[in-house]
């Protein structure tokens, strides 16, 4: 009689579960297959393993579908979705399910907003690969644009600021408040197979912290908000004059282009 009754309880049991939807937790966490996704040489998509639903992401610089979360890989420059060398965070909600959410990093080399002080000694610029800091550059071919003012080194993608200075990255003499943009080409021997990879770099130059207007600090530190996992120097807010002439892709609500500021003394 008891183990009639062990049986019947297992039956129940089996019988009372529900067979697993495209919207059930069951069917798996939400995922996009690699954690990590190259650019190639074309556009490219891919799709997550969920059914349809509202997708969004963040930062706010990743070209998704918000229906069906597919995601455009490219690398189109200024101002341009999708940029590389950055985490995001893939949020889903189902229409009757719970939310789940993921990460993906878009494979490339991003430099990180900053001030930088000469009289530190604070000179040399080190980009990130991969989105974390841990993650050494494979080999490549870094800064293959054809300004010779940024001095980067082609091995490490580093770049030396003071250097740059001196070879006329801005006015010689360079004048308090000057900005450039410039965009760093490079390629490296990974998932990407060598394509192509960009990232856009504002340049600014003031004679002290005094001088850097608070809309820029005020953009830096957004910047700073929207990088994933990795530790920053902080950036003060500052009291400096609103300067309305700025570069015009500067965004609070994306984190590129990365505002790099040398103070030289």
């Amino acid at each position: 009689m008891r183990s009639v009754l062990f049986f019947a309880l297992i039956c129940a049991a089996a019988c009372s579960k529900r067979p697993a939807t495209g919207n059930d937790p069951g069917a798996g966490r939400l995922s996009y297959g690699d954690s990590i996704v190259y650019l190639r040489s074309a556009d490219y998509s891919i799709s997550p393993n969920r059914g349809a639903g509202q997708y969004s992401a963040f930062p706010d610089n990743l070209l998704i579908d918000p229906a069906t979360g597919r995601i455009t890989v490219r690398n189109i420059g200024k101002a341009g979705e999708s940029q590389t060398g950055i985490r995001y965070r893939i949020r889903y909600q189902p229409a009757d399910g719970p939310a789940d959410s993921t990460y993906i990093v878009l494979g490339g080399i991003n430099y990180l907003d900053r001030i930088y002080n000469f009289a530190a000694n604070d000179t040399l610029m080190q980009p990130l690969y991969n989105g974390t800091p841990a993650g050494l550059l494979p080999p490549g071919a870094y800064g293959i644009q054809a300004d010779s003012r940024l001095a980067i080194d082609a091995a490490t993608g580093v770049i030396n600021l003071k250097e740059s200075l001196r070879r006329g990255m801005f006015d010689l003499p360079a004048e308090n408040g000057e900005w450039e943009e410039v965009t760093v080409r490079y390629k490296t021997r990974d998932g990407s197979n060598e394509a192509t990879n960009s990232i856009d770099v504002a340049l600014y130059y003031y004679n002290s912290m005094a001088d850097i207007p608070s809309n820029v600090s005020v953009a830096m530190r957004a910047h700073q908000a929207q990088i994933i996992g990795i530790a920053q120097t902080p950036i003060p807010l500052t009291s400096g004059p609103v300067d309305n002439d700025l570069p015009d892709n500067l965004s609070l609500t994306k984190p590129r282009p990365p505002c790099i500021i040398v103070i030289p003394h």
